[in-house]
């Protein structure tokens, strides 16, 4: 069985289960997520700061190496690795793709994606 066929037979068994249950579980409360009641639990963390420029620009689910970069290296090879959130505060790497030069990447996993990039600069 397919990963693809095992999410749908889960899902349908999930829908199922939800209908049977249908008025005898908890419902979820209509809350503003912005009300001040709630914003009270969040706090302003300080923005993420990389030394270094980005190589590689995402745009939806394409990742790939900015032009600029392309231009001025050779012998470009990215590492890839998704991001799989498991809960707010725990995450894992998923598996390591390389991708040489002006390949591009696709997020398929998750949203997030961990890139390690090394090429040679380009000599005038």
């Amino acid at each position: 069985m397919s990963n693809e066929e095992a999410r749908r037979n889960h899902e349908r068994r999930l829908q199922a289960t939800l209908l049977e249950q249908r008025g005898s579980t908890c419902e979820v409360p209509q809350m503003d997520p912005f009300d001040k009641e709630i914003m009270q639990f969040f706090e302003v963390v300080d923005k993420i700061y990389c030394p270094e420029f980005d190589w590689v620009a995402c745009h939806h689910s394409i990742c790939k190496v900015k032009p600029e970069i392309l231009e001025t290296h050779r012998d470009i090879s990215c590492l890839y690795k998704d991001i799989i959130y498991i809960t707010d505060n725990k995450a894992e790497f998923g598996e390591i793709y390389t991708i040489n030069g002006s390949e591009e990447y696709q997020l398929v996993q998750s949203d997030h994606v961990h890139v390690k990039c090394t090429g040679i600069v380009r000599k005038e």
